[in-house]
């Protein structure tokens, strides 16, 4: 038997609920031109920015709500991204609005300079460095020290799994056997 996922809906499927949900959602909506921002001026996420909402499917973005509520989709799967002219997270015009993937999502918030890269504490000469040293037979621990990153950053770069294009060790993953026992068994 197959298990099913069940979709979760971000707008209610009765009609009458669905216009009293459209109208106190636009409430807090602050409507505007056609090619002005519409900014939400209700809840925001301190952390994010993005305007938040309640609904059958809990606290959901309101640029989200509003791009399904004019749009008329309701699933929750698909990624909503605001147009390259507008910079405001708080925007629920949903002529700014549009369906997206999660990779143009990615590279429309680094565009933007809004998507933070973590900061790259290593050059390729160092990286290098690392891996010499540790073929020469250096510990983890003291390579680490003296780059002044963590044991475990070493161990991704001696094993391939980080720095592959510059090191050229390519990362194998480690399969384990089954306890004799489980084989047996199976």
């Amino acid at each position: 038997m197959e298990a099913r996922v069940k979709r979760q809906h971000i707008l209610p499927e009765d009609p009458a609920k669905l216009e009293e949900y459209r109208t106190r959602f636009f409430s807090h909506v602050d409507v505007k031109g056609d090619d002005d921002c519409w900014l939400w001026n209700f809840t925001i996420n301190p952390n994010t920015g993005y305007g938040c909402f309640t609904g059958p499917a809990g606290t959901i973005t309101a640029h989200r709500i509003a791009y399904a509520l004019t749009h008329g989709t309701n699933d929750l799967g698909m990624y909503i991204l605001h147009s390259e002219k507008c910079i405001s997270r708080a925007c629920c015009n949903p002529s700014h609005l549009r369906a997206g993937t999660a990779s143009e999502n990615s590279k429309q918030a680094f565009a933007q300079g809004t998507l933070k890269l973590p900061a790259v504490k290593l050059n390729k000469e160092q990286v290098l460095d690392i891996v010499l040293l540790y073929a020469a037979g250096a510990k983890q621990p003291d390579i680490a020290k003296q780059f002044n990153i963590s044991q475990s950053q070493v161990s991704q770069i001696v094993t391939g799994l980080h720095w592959q294009d510059v090191t050229g060790v390519k990362y194998q993953r480690k399969r384990y056997n089954k306890p004799r026992e489980v084989q047996n068994a199976a």
